[in-house]
C-alpha cells in the first residue's frame, strides 16, 4: 500500500496538472526568420501528450525540419510548462510552399490532423506595408524584429475582424485603444469597411501614427486616468491588445467605466489579459499562483518590458505586471459588461482574448 503524501507534496501535484492543463487541445508558435517565406516555431502537443504535428500553409503541407540548436527563448517555454523533453522534438523551422508569394498565408498547426481554432491561426499578409522604426518598436512591443512585429499585428487584426463579425455585425467605428505604433490598428485603416481611431499615452508614437497614417487614421493623445476626447457611445468596436495586462487595480476601474461609455449599447469590447497560461510561461510560482486562484487579480510588481536603454518610458507606477483569472473577469468585469467569449492563449499563444458586449 503507498504511504500517503504529505500536503505539499500533494499541492505541487496539483499545481504541475495545473500547469500542463493550460494546454488541452495543443499550443503551437512560430516567428519569421530573415530569410524569406521561412518561418521557424514550436509546439506542445493536446495534454502534453506526443501526438504527432503538422504545419500548413493556407492548406497546402510545409516540410519542416527539427531544429539543431533549441531556440533559447523557445526552450524557456518548456522548462516552464514542466515538459523540458518535449523541447528537442518538438522545435522546428520550415518553409512556406514558393506558390504562395505575394497572397495571404494562414499559417496552421495540426495535431493528429486536428487543426488547431481559428485563434490558433497565424497569418501573414500579402503586402508587409509600411516598415515600423526600431525605436517605435521597441517603445511599445520590446522587439526591434521587423517580421515578428508584421506577423503579430497582422494575426491580431484577422482575429479582432473575425471577433468583430461575430458579435457586432456591420460594426464601423473601431477604436484601438493603446495603438502604440499601429501594429494592429495600420490594416483596420486599410480597409475601408471600417472608420478607425487610434490612442495611446505616447505621444511620441502617436506623432508617428499620425505623420505615417494619418489620412486613413484618426489618432489622439491621452492621460493615463482621464476621459478621452470622445462623445459617450462614439464606437461599435473597442479593441485593446496588452493594456489590462499592465493596469494597476485603481486604473482597472477607471478604464472599465470609461470603455464601457465610449462604446455604444451592444458595441463590443475586445480586450487581452495575461491569464494562468501567461502566469506559467512568465512566473511559475506556486505561492503566487495560490494567491492568483483565490483572489483572481495578482499584480506581481513594475513591468520594465518597454525600458529602452535601460530607462522606463512608463511610469512604473501605471505600467504594472498584472494576471487575472477567468473567474474574476467573469465577476468583476461583468459588472460593466456580458462576457461572451474568452479564448486562452488565442494572442500569440501567451495571453487570453476577452470578448464582452456593453451592457
Amino acid at each position: 500500500m503507498n504511504e500517503p503524501r504529505s500536503l505539499q507534496e500533494a499541492a505541487m501535484s496539483c499545481y504541475g496538472y495545473a500547469r500542463q492543463s493550460t494546454v488541452p487541445a495543443g499550443l503551437w508558435f512560430c516567428i519569421p526568420t530573415a530569410t524569406p517565406r521561412c518561418f521557424e516555431g514550436w509546439a506542445i502537443p493536446p495534454f502534453c501528450t506526443e501526438a504527432p504535428y503538422a504545419i500548413r500553409a493556407n492548406g497546402e503541407p510545409c516540410q519542416t525540419r527539427l531544429s539543431d540548436t533549441v531556440h533559447g527563448g523557445f526552450q524557456a517555454q518548456y522548462d516552464r510548462f514542466g515538459i523540458p523533453e518535449l523541447a528537442a522534438r518538438s522545435v522546428f523551422g520550415f518553409e512556406v510552399p514558393p506558390g504562395l508569394r505575394d497572397q495571404e498565408i494562414a499559417l496552421t498547426c495540426h495535431f493528429a490532423d486536428a487543426p488547431c481554432s481559428t485563434f490558433a491561426t497565424y497569418f501573414w499578409p500579402p503586402d508587409p506595408q509600411v516598415q515600423t522604426p526600431a525605436f517605435n518598436m521597441m517603445r511599445v512591443a520590446r522587439t526591434t524584429d521587423q517580421g515578428y512585429f508584421t506577423l503579430m499585428g497582422y494575426t491580431q487584426y484577422r482575429h479582432i475582424k473575425e471577433l468583430a463579425a461575430r458579435h457586432a455585425a456591420g460594426a464601423r467605428r473601431i477604436l484601438d485603444w493603446g495603438c502604440g505604433a499601429a501594429r494592429v490598428l495600420r490594416h483596420f485603416a486599410a480597409d475601408p469597411a471600417f472608420r478607425t481611431t487610434g490612442v495611446d499615452i505616447d505621444p511620441f508614437n502617436i506623432d508617428w501614427c499620425r505623420s505615417t497614417f494619418g489620412e486613413i487614421a484618426e489618432f489622439q493623445a491621452i492621460a493615463p486616468m482621464d476621459e478621452c476626447p470622445f462623445a459617450a457611445g462614439s464606437f461599435d468596436v473597442v479593441y485593446g491588445i496588452s493594456v489590462f495586462t499592465h493596469l494597476n487595480p485603481e486604473s482597472e476601474r477607471f478604464w472599465l467605466g470609461e470603455l464601457h461609455r465610449l462604446l455604444r449599447p451592444g458595441g463590443v469590447a475586445i480586450m487581452s489579459v495575461h491569464g494562468e497560461m501567461t502566469f506559467f510561461k512568465g512566473i511559475n510560482d506556486f505561492w503566487i499562483f495560490d494567491r492568483l486562484v483565490n483572489e483572481g487579480h495578482v499584480d506581481v510588481g513594475a513591468c520594465n518590458d518597454l525600458d529602452v536603454n535601460g530607462k522606463p518610458t512608463v511610469d512604473e507606477n501605471l505600467y504594472r505586471n498584472v494576471f487575472h483569472t477567468r473567474a474574476y473577469i467573469q465577476r468583476v468585469w461583468g459588472r460593466h459588461f456580458t462576457i461572451v467569449d474568452y479564448i486562452p492563449g488565442g494572442v500569440a499563444a501567451h495571453q487570453d482574448y476577452v470578448v464582452m458586449i456593453r451592457l
